[in-house]
């Protein structure tokens, strides 16, 4: 789970380790993973004695501040319910989730990424099985819901399109309108790993549905506009679509801009 911190200027109105294909979605680069052997977050350091390790824990107890300030909440709250590092810029996953912010942000060009934080529940879930086919979506949400996320995990929404279920999309823009922002700009995204399994692609919306169809895991509404399938990144097993946003070839026309991706059982996040 990285939660992304994105800052944009004010106006009026309105992430577990976060990264295989569907069957015919082939994954067509992988990203070195021995290169994020120095991802690491800088406030993640194996600290040594003297000096380095007072710094190591300022800069430790920064992630933590940072986002209770953010957030109204206790850094000792927070603390107690996740580990939390930034990621370094020079990393590959930064490098990764930033193109794949901007290749996806549509109108929301304005937006300027301030940090990036890697995320590990207290009490979260085991690994998926390699075999699961798995993607790394966006989750937007408002500033007073990221405790919740980080103390619970994800939870059953009261219902939507596609009926009561955890909704993530491909595309920054998607979920980047589910935002609220704190009174300096300050808006909050979770970028995390999906355990997808065997999709529904359903091509209008069923706001009745608390499950999947039979037969199959999650449900996926077709958007009009997609990734760009064959510039996506493979990470550690799953799919990260970070290529540029283009028209969707498919079908005419569609209920949705973009991509949803519905979960209707919070272990599969």
């Amino acid at each position: 789970m990285n939660p992304v911190r994105a800052q944009a200027p004010q106006a009026s109105g309105g992430y577990r380790r976060a990264w295989r294909a569907t069957p015919g979605r082939r994954v067509h680069r992988r990203a070195d993973a021995d290169a994020d052997t120095d991802c690491e977050s800088e406030d993640e350091q194996p600290p040594g004695p003297g000096p380095s390790f007072l710094a190591s824990l300022i800069r430790r107890s920064q992630s933590y501040d940072l986002i209770a300030q953010k957030c109204n909440l206790a850094a000792s709250d927070v603390r107690g319910w996740a580990s939390i590092r930034r990621l370094k810029p020079t990393c590959t996953t930064y490098r990764n989730v930033l193109k794949y912010l901007q290749n996806s942000q549509g109108p929301y060009s304005n937006v300027t990424l301030t940090n990036m934080y890697k995320v590990k529940r207290t009490h979260e879930r085991a690994p998926f099985p390699p075999h699961e086919y798995r993607m790394v979506l966006w989750h937007g949400t408002k500033p007073q819901y990221v405790g919740g996320i980080l103390q619970n995990g994800f939870k059953l929404g009261a219902g939507g399109l596609y009926g009561s279920g955890i909704y993530f999309a491909d595309r920054f823009a998607k979920s980047a309108g589910y935002c609220g922002k704190t009174s300096d700009g300050t808006a909050f995204l979770f970028l995390t790993e999906v355990s997808l399994g065997k999709v529904y692609k359903a091509h209008h919306t069923h706001s009745s549905y608390s499950s999947a169809p039979a037969g199959f895991h999650t449900v996926k509404g077709n958007g009009g506009q997609i990734p760009t399938w064959r510039e996506n990144v493979d990470y550690h097993g799953a799919v990260l679509p970070c290529g540029p946003t283009r028209n969707n070839p498919r079908h005419p026309n569609y209920d949705l801009a973009y991509n949803e991706y519905i979960v209707y059982d919070p272990t599969r996040v």
